[in-house]
């Protein structure tokens, strides 16, 4: 017999209305308690009632704007504070292993390489990052009290739940339980999640993507891994980049060929002759992420092999994919990662789709080639995770993860987009440089 869903309890609604009141001040900054009101439908009554409790918690300031009426109560309105929170971003891919510290704005306190990787441990790479922190923290001008959280995005296959990463080839990690290892270190919550699920949530929420009910990213870097959108649903598949890169795409003689031997960076550079991608070791991956920029520039330069090697990975990849879009019937298809800067990788997906597309009576999707960087899009979803989804009370820097603070996984291992309020502060952020910083 069906549930009844249980109705929302206040402090459910209290800490909703709290998200929708930051959620609206970042996307007009210096908005006045009586445009609040009316953009949310709350009394000014419960308006101030809970931007007072922000005030306290030092999330929010009202300061007066730029203009003045002539006569009468000045022009006040309301702002996010900057040192409200903190979140310590770490995305670790086989292209780059950087970190940063974003403040309530989005703006970047501080940013840097994690020096050693691939080969430095799991542990190591979290004393580091302490270690950073610990003298961020002694300097006068950053206040680091409240660090809300740990954003992390990773390539390879993760269980975000547990927050471990099962086996992550590019930064040479296996069964490495990351949630815990920084929970322990720094004593804040922390959150683990795929790089194509980071990127897709950023590019839909801030990039040139929309927000459909049915959308499909795919993400070519070194490696290939896929993220899909359904009914604001994010698959659980997008969690294990390895079932991806070994769809199987052909048969070579006597072997079977997977995605990842033709689509992936590695497997261009190989092809081109790149002796990194001969190598085959892990940390070879170090010299494969300084080579990939330049056969980008010979397939755009219209060198010939490079066109056709670029050409046929982007055409094995679009055709890997071709079943999901008889499925689901996507609205869009975002192309996120190094790989989709060389234009014959671009056209051949584009043409592979629309042929599949003529020949049946499925829209064709709108392609949009994403251009949000690993790093940034981890301290998009880190912010959303840690601030702007449901604030309880306040209590960010202490408080531990929990329903009321961030989405959790539905039943079936998704996790439901839509219980995230959107973050629309990048919106008229794009022209100071912060919704576009390249990760």
């Amino acid at each position: 017999m069906p549930q009844v869903p249980a109705s929302p309890t206040s402090l459910q609604i209290r800490n909703l209305n709290r998200s929708r009141i930051l959620t609206e001040i970042r996307r007009v900054p210096g908005v006045s308690r009586s445009q609040l009101a009316k953009k949310i439908g709350l009394t000014e009554a419960s308006l101030s009632r809970i931007t007072r409790d922000l005030i306290a918690d030092g999330l929010i300031a009202e300061r007066e704007g730029a203009a003045r009426p002539i006569r009468g109560r000045p022009n006040v309105g309301l702002w996010l504070r900057a040192d409200g929170v903190h979140v310590l971003c770490v995305a670790l891919t086989a292209y780059e292993h950087k970190f940063s510290i974003v403040g309530s704005t989005g703006e970047r306190v501080v940013e840097g390489s994690i020096p050693g990787v691939p080969g430095a441990t799991p542990e190591a790479v979290v004393d580091h990052l302490r270690d950073q922190i610990v003298a961020l923290r002694k300097r006068p001008d950053i206040n680091l009290d409240r660090l809300s959280g740990v954003a992390i995005s990773i390539s390879g296959d993760i269980d975000a739940q547990r927050r471990i990463a099962v086996s992550a080839s590019g930064v040479g990690w296996s069964d490495s339980p990351l949630g815990q290892l920084f929970e322990d270190a720094l004593h804040v919550p922390v959150v683990l999640q795929s790089v194509s699920n980071a990127l897709h949530i950023a590019e839909v929420r801030y990039g040139e993507g929309q927000a459909p009910p049915h959308s499909l990213l795919l993400h070519a870097g070194l490696g290939i891994s896929a993220s899909l959108m359904s009914n604001g649903m994010l698959s659980a598949g997008a969690e294990h980049e390895s079932g991806i890169e070994h769809i199987l795409v052909g048969r070579e003689p006597g072997d079977p060929l997977r995605l990842t031997d033709v689509s992936s960076g590695r497997a261009i550079l190989h092809r081109l002759g790149h002796p990194s991608a001969i190598d085959g070791s892990v940390t070879a991956d170090v010299g494969l992420h300084l080579g990939l920029p330049h056969a980008v520039r010979q397939a755009n330069a219209g060198d010939p092999n490079a066109v056709a090697i670029f050409a046929e990975a982007g055409h094995r990849l679009v055709q890997s994919f071709l079943g999901v879009v008889a499925l689901v019937h996507p609205e869009q298809i975002i192309l996120a990662g190094p790989l989709t800067a060389a234009r014959p990788f671009v056209d051949a997906i584009r043409a592979g789709l629309r042929e599949f597309t003529r020949s049946t009576r499925i829209p064709e999707p709108a392609i949009i080639v994403g251009r949000t960087g690993y790093l940034r899009a981890t301290e998009l979803t880190g912010l959303d995770r840690f601030l702007f989804s449901q604030v309880a009370d306040g209590l960010v820097a202490r408080q531990p993860v929990s329903e009321a603070m961030t989405p959790g996984p539905t039943a079936s291992g998704a996790m439901d987009v839509r219980q995230i309020p959107a973050s629309p502060y990048l919106e008229d952020a794009v022209g100071r440089g912060i919704g576009r910083h390249s990760g």
